[in-house]
């Protein structure tokens, strides 16, 4: 029996990242993690120039150093794996102006997967901006643009950048809210 397909993202859904430190350190600001409420760079730096310099200065490998695994991820994707045909899928390329930046984040994505979820085969890491065209059963994310596809069970995991999606969006999409990884236990693992 073939197990089900779940793709997970990384960023403040397995690991807590630091966008809001590289916006302060490029724009001299005093953001709050909290307060950033996009991925999206042309919220910040509206000059294409300046993007591409901002994403040749932050998205080198050293990106996810100092950054944290969100409390419980590990334990259960690796339940999860046992159970699941599990695929970590995040983006890696930026479009920029008329262009595209490709965000050097491949390699730094690769390292820390392998170094806080080495049960998860690199064979399994997909590198995609346009999520809703790999075919799955749940996909884990924190942003709604990720959860627009045709896959049967969709949760978002909550946070500062999606709290301004409302609960009747949410159950327009099928698409259930979560705030921890137990609670993703709860739904997976009955």
């Amino acid at each position: 029996m073939d197990k089900k397909r779940i793709l997970v993202d990384i960023d403040d859904t397995l690991i807590n990242n630091k966008w809001h430190l590289a916006i302060n350190s490029f724009l001299g600001t005093n953001y709050k993690r909290e307060e950033i409420k996009h991925y999206s760079i042309d919220k910040y730096v509206t000059d294409n120039n300046e993007r591409l310099r901002f994403f040749k200065t932050f998205s080198g490998d050293n990106f996810y150093d100092g950054c944290t695994v969100i409390k419980d991820a590990k334990r259960v994707l690796k339940k999860l794996n046992e159970v699941y045909d599990v695929y970590i899928c995040s983006a890696c390329v930026m479009n920029i102006g008329k262009g595209l930046a490709y965000a050097n984040a491949y390699n730094a994505k690769f390292q820390i997967l392998q170094k806080h979820f080495p049960f998860i085969s690199p064979e399994k890491f997909i590198f995609t901006n346009n999520k809703n065209i790999i075919s799955a059963d749940v996909i884990i994310d924190d942003s709604l643009f990720n959860l627009h596809g045709n896959v049967p069970t969709k949760i978002m995991f909550g946070g500062f950048m999606n709290e301004d999606v409302s609960d009747s969006e949410l159950k327009k999409l099928n698409i259930t809210k979560v705030y921890s990884w137990k609670e993703i236990e709860k739904i997976l693992l009955k």
